[in-house]
């Protein structure tokens, strides 16, 4: 099976067949036992002791820049839900997820981060669970990728380049270090913006 997001408050899922169900996230407790799914899965599994920075990365995106050199490439990061976020470095990563950032750059020579704390991140209606926004949010994304402005995203979508990377990861820090993490108390209704 595999979920996917299709409006605000609704989910779906592909059954091995193809089809999908359609459900909807009832209210807040839904979405954030979704959330804590993730943290769990990630905590143990893509964060955890286990975990091995992948050497042969860059490897693989010059590969596929050396297959298609005539493409332009506009490379970016997916937003996650900013507790999610938060467990990258909580679980000691912080280092991985520079190395990606830079590795990225060093290849591509910019990269769109639209991870991190940030207007987007921190809203749990952009989100069906903490790793998949909502499809209906994507327009927030193509405008930024377009170099477009969006009244209050100026810190979503962070163009990066070698010139900014170092200044770029050190705001992150501060903001994990200055800014509280988002409400995540259940109450029972749908989720709102913090």
């Amino acid at each position: 099976m595999v979920a996917c997001a299709l409006g605000p408050g609704e989910y779906g899922v592909y059954t091995i067949n193809g089809q999908m169900h359609v459900g909807h996230i009832k209210d807040e407790r839904e979405f954030f036992h979704r959330v804590g799914a993730n943290m769990n899965f990630f905590g143990l599994f893509r964060y955890g002791k286990s975990y091995i920075y992948n050497d042969k990365y860059k490897f693989y995106l010059q590969t596929l820049r050396n297959s298609y050199p005539n493409t332009r490439f506009v490379v970016f990061t997916m937003p996650e839900f900013e507790p999610l976020y938060r467990l990258i470095y909580e679980r000691g990563r912080g280092d991985a997820y520079a190395r990606w950032l830079k590795e990225t750059i060093e290849v591509f020579g910019e990269v769109h981060d639209f991870m991190g704390i940030n207007r987007f991140t921190r809203n749990p209606t952009n989100f069906y669970d903490g790793h998949h926004f909502y499809v209906e949010q994507s327009h927030i994304l193509v405008r930024r990728l377009k170099g477009g402005e969006i009244d209050g995203y100026d810190d979503f979508g962070i163009r990066v380049t070698k010139a900014n990377l170092n200044t770029h990861l050190q705001s992150q820090l501060r903001d994990l270090h200055t800014i509280p993490p988002v409400n995540t108390t259940v109450s029972g209704k749908v989720p709102s913006v913090q």
